[in-house]
């Protein structure tokens, strides 16, 4: 998850992070840029309820068990 106008971590950071990732499977690793917010503006306010966090939920989903 990244926020389109973070001002902290770079756009990008995140898929960076997934390829230093060798041992997760490439079928569990999500990438999710999120429009109109900052930083912390992803996981909070209506943005993460509406649309981050569903797709959070459905990661988890998928691979549990």
């Amino acid at each position: 998850m990244e926020g389109e106008k973070d001002d902290i971590c770079a756009i990008g950071q995140t898929m960076a992070a997934l390829d230093l990732c060798r041992g997760v499977p490439v079928t569990m690793k999500r990438h999710h840029l999120q429009t109109g917010v900052g930083h912390y503006g992803v996981f909070s306010g209506r943005r993460w309820a509406q649309q981050v966090y569903p797709r959070v939920r459905e990661v988890i989903q998928a691979n549990e068990g």
